[in-house]
């Protein structure tokens, strides 16, 4: 059974106390005032089970709001990729026939450890839609020394170099490319 938090009838203490409103599917429902469905909202988020006092609300209510603001700019940080300083790598890879689901099988595996690494931003995978031996990795790095020294040298890496005889058809292209400009 789910609760919703109401105000206590006891009008002399001001507690909030756990009613069963039946509410917890908001959609369609109206609850009374929208501070009040805030402060509801964040009671519930809270899961605590015991009275609760409606002068802790407005605390816990900004708490929320500020953790929200600092997922936000966060969120914006990370989405931020045509940084001037980032180096974009493109590798492009050639399977031997009939291998490609190999070659992609162990591309990200590989793409799973690398994402681990302290210089990496992101990458993504591209397979020729004519011709699905050919695959395009875009990599961005924030840092194009490490890519060239300490990522290549890393033991994940290593073991795909050795692995991929089995499935890739030679060693693959790569180029460095830095941002010129941007148009959106």
């Amino acid at each position: 059974m789910d609760y919703i938090w109401e105000h206590n009838r006891n009008a002399r203490t001001g507690e909030m106390q756990r009613i069963d409103m039946n509410l917890l599917h908001l959609t369609g429902h109206e609850v009374k005032g929208n501070f009040q469905t805030l402060k509801t909202l964040v009671v519930m988020a809270s899961g605590e089970n015991q009275k609760m006092n409606p002068s802790n609300l407005n605390g816990k209510i900004m708490k929320l709001l500020n953790l929200l603001f600092f997922a936000f700019c966060i969120t914006l940080l990370s989405c931020n990729s045509d940084s001037k300083d980032n180096i974009v790598v493109l590798v492009k890879y050639k399977t031997q026939i009939n291998k490609n689901v190999d070659a992609e099988v162990a591309l990200k595996e590989l793409i799973g450890k690398v994402k681990k690494e302290k210089h990496f931003k992101k990458i993504n995978m591209y397979v020729d839609p004519s011709d699905n031996s050919n695959i395009l990795l875009y990599e961005e790095w924030d840092d194009e020394n490490y890519y060239k020294t300490e990522h290549m040298e890393t033991t994940h890496l290593q073991k795909f170099i050795t692995d991929s005889r089995t499935f890739l058809a030679g060693p693959p292209e790569i180029s460095f490319w830095t941002l010129n400009s941007s148009y959106k």
